[in-house]
């Protein structure tokens, strides 16, 4: 338990693991090292203080359901317990939770992470004719609950837009801590490759995050010595029989975030190719993988979306392409095999934007600033 109630920050989240990097590695630990004391309720076997940070675990629920009522009902008697000065949660499902918190005269500030009001919109355990009527109830819900909240952290601009109240919230973008890549060269390309051009996804695996047209794209292309690496957790197990019957791919199941990196930088190019759903046509400096891509010195080939263009292209590090054609992204990975100047180029370039501007350690200081706020104390950053 939190001894003390000043400066004790307690962070939930009902939905994410406890090493998360955006919750772990940048929020928590970028607190522990400005002096606060943090404390994270989260799934997890036991309990454990890891690097400063005291994780509080919650049992791992069966299903959905078990996760929205039961565990939402674990997390709060344990936060409760806890009695710190401020609640940072992370899930939309514990809204209700964050409101019950205020009622209890706490500070509470929510931490929005994707767009859920677009997200409603083409979950598939949602019946379709439902799906609009569940987005607009949710988005009144959550605007309306956010009034009473202390102050709202959104990873980008476009979220933000929906919130009424400037001056309670802060955008705080989901960009790679270059901490944890400090020893890497910009594609260093080592020999364990054998000569092949490897091409890379890592992240969800599913149709919604261009799953099949990047193995359709993969099937046209004639080129020798190429390889699709696959990363990821399949949103279906089944997918995975589809994945072995493409030749020149290779699916290397779930990796943590922390044994990703030498994956990409065995790789040539990186893959974005999030597909034109509601929820992913207005993404961009949420989507993290781009800039760990571009941090490792890989061009990226990427969803042509306004957000993601202007990234992508402003940097002149990768191709956005249509990602319903395999076509023109098999186009783009011949173009960048064949091409390796101009790739190599492009990565670069990523890389000299991702330690100049696109790095938790420029925002970092967004989150240090509403601390202070919220507690009255300057912490040493």
């Amino acid at each position: 338990m939190l001894k003390n109630i000043q400066n004790k920050i307690l962070i939930l989240t009902s939905v994410h693991p406890p090493f998360d990097t955006r919750i772990f590695y940048k929020q928590a630990q970028t607190l522990v090292k400005a002096g606060y004391q943090v404390g994270l309720i989260a799934q997890h076997d036991r309990d454990e203080i890891k690097d400063g940070v005291n994780i509080i675990a919650i049992p791992k629920p069966k299903n959905r359901l078990e996760r929205m009522l039961f565990t939402t009902m674990s997390l709060l008697r344990r936060a409760l317990k806890q009695n710190a000065q401020v609640y940072h949660f992370h899930d939309p499902e514990l809204i209700p939770a964050g409101l019950f918190l205020k009622l209890c005269g706490k500070k509470v500030v929510y931490d929005i992470h994707e767009d859920y009001k677009r997200q409603f919109l083409s979950k598939s355990w949602i019946k379709p004719f439902l799906r609009p009527w569940v987005s607009k109830m949710f988005s009144n819900f959550e605007e309306k609950s956010s009034r009473f909240f202390d102050h709202l952290v959104i990873v980008d601009q476009f979220i933000a837009g929906r919130f009424n109240n400037k001056s309670k919230l802060t955008v705080i973008p989901n960009y790679p801590l270059v901490s944890h890549f400090k020893n890497l060269k910009s594609n260093g390309n080592p020999s364990e490759k054998n000569g092949k051009c490897v091409v890379i996804y890592a992240g969800g695996l599913s149709k919604e995050r261009g799953l099949f047209k990047m193995l359709d794209a993969v099937s046209c292309l004639t080129e020798k010595n190429l390889e699709l690496h696959l990363l990821g957790k399949l949103e279906n197990p089944k997918n995975e029989e589809k994945i072995k019957k493409v030749g020149n791919v290779k699916y290397l199941g779930w990796v943590s975030s922390n044994e990703v990196l030498p994956y990409l930088l065995r790789a040539d190019m990186g893959l974005i190719l999030l597909q034109p759903t509601p929820d992913y046509l207005n993404v961009g400096e949420g989507v993290n993988k781009i800039f760990e891509y571009m941090l490792c010195g890989l061009p990226v080939i990427a969803s042509d979306f306004p957000n993601i263009r202007k990234i992508i292209e402003g940097n002149k590090c990768g191709i956005c392409v249509d990602p319903t054609d395999p076509g023109k992204i098999a186009e783009a990975i011949k173009y960048l095999k064949q091409n390796p100047a101009q790739a190599k180029k492009m990565g670069k370039n990523g890389r000299e934007a991702v330690l100049k501007k696109y790095n938790w350690e420029n925002e970092e200081h967004k989150l240090l600033k509403l601390y202070t706020s919220l507690t009255g104390t300057i912490c040493a950053a």
